[in-house]
């Protein structure tokens, strides 16, 4: 329930993470990202918020006046061969009511 929401992430991995919340308009995909045509945001994708989380720590991210609907999360750095960690599936999606 919204519109405050407040996460708590942990990367219990060795490499950093990013926790990247997105409002995809119109039609718009993670696909778009993967694939950049650009360095800026397409048009269709809204930046709510976002957090770097190095390898073994926590953050808590808090999220106020969220309008309801869907909201994706992702991590666009990249593994040490350059792949950006969401073309290799780490993404989610969260539902705001």
């Amino acid at each position: 329930a919204g519109p405050d929401i407040v996460f708590t992430v942990q990367n219990t991995d060795e490499e950093t993470h990013e926790f990247l919340v997105l409002r995809l308009d119109g039609g718009a995909t993670v696909d778009e990202l993967i694939r950049p045509t650009s360095d800026r945001f397409p048009e269709d994708i809204d930046v709510i918020g976002q957090e770097t989380i190095p390898g073994g720590e926590t953050r808590t991210l808090v999220f106020v006046g969220l309008d309801p609907g869907e909201y994706t999360v992702v991590c666009l750095l990249p593994d040490t061969d350059g792949v950006p960690h969401l073309a290799l599936g780490e993404t989610t999606t969260f539902t705001v009511s």
